[in-house]
């Protein structure tokens, strides 16, 4: 059985890249695949590169047999590697978006983490959808395909709240206690963990960020684990995520 965790960036978020790496690679011993995403090719007409994260998964999934998307805005404080024992065949395993239900009235899943195996013809249809309708951000896209209650109980597995704990749920009190993933959701400006200041573009960050000189596919040390852990040592084949 073979696992693998991926993430995304863009020229936006990759002065998050080392702190989400850091954080990773002291809280789990599974390799982990970073995409670039102004270099990776997906059907997303002109929207916003965060709508190929579902393009992303298929890709990923090509080479293992379970993976697990992670926003790059997570804070990963614990080990996180047990998430894959909570995947169930042909669904996406996400965490209910408690704030996000009690705002709207009805049941949301969080698109931060999303985990799988195989290809569930859910994550087809999300990828499908977004090429078709890229509306608002990919979490919108997918929580319009789940139009019942009955379907989102077909495709969509609940995940323990402890593997994506949303900065609103400490706002709004409903944070479970030891959460093992904290995910910022930043808006505007935001100070983060580790001495990380988040921005977005035209906001000023109160101390430089280093960012990479080079944009890298593989996180930090996660190379070695990958020729460890691949049959006959050898790691994941090239794609289109450089």
């Amino acid at each position: 059985m073979k696992n693998l965790f991926i993430t995304g960036y863009d020229s936006n978020t990759v002065w998050m890249l080392d702190w989400f790496l850091k954080n990773f690679n002291e809280n789990s011993d599974t390799p982990i695949l970073t995409y670039d995403f102004d270099d990776f090719s997906a059907p997303v007409q002109n929207a916003k590169n965060w709508f190929k994260k579902p393009f992303a998964m298929l890709d990923a999934v090509s080479k293992v047999d379970k993976v697990c998307w992670l926003d790059i805005d997570m804070h990963i404080k614990q080990n996180i590697d047990g998430i894959f024992d909570h995947v169930e065949p042909n669904k996406l395993a996400m965490v209910e978006d408690v704030p996000w239900s009690r705002r709207r009235g009805e049941k949301w899943h969080n698109s931060g983490v999303v985990a799988f195996q195989g290809k569930p013809q859910i994550l087809q249809d999300w990828a499908s959808e977004i090429a078709l309708n890229p509306i608002v951000g990919d979490q919108e896209v997918l929580h319009s395909m789940l139009t019942s209650p009955l379907k989102r109980m077909i495709h969509i597995t609940d995940l323990p709240r402890e593997y994506n704990t949303l900065r609103i749920d400490f706002i709004d009190g409903t944070n479970p206690n030891n959460p093992k993933i904290v995910h910022w959701t930043a808006t505007g400006s935001v100070t983060l963990p580790g001495s990380m200041a988040s921005k977005r573009p035209g906001v000023s960050v109160p101390w430089p960020i280093a960012v990479p000189r080079r944009r890298r596919r593989y996180a930090l040390d996660s190379i070695a684990r990958l020729s460890r852990m691949w049959m006959g040592g050898t790691t994941i084949p090239s794609s289109s995520a450089n």
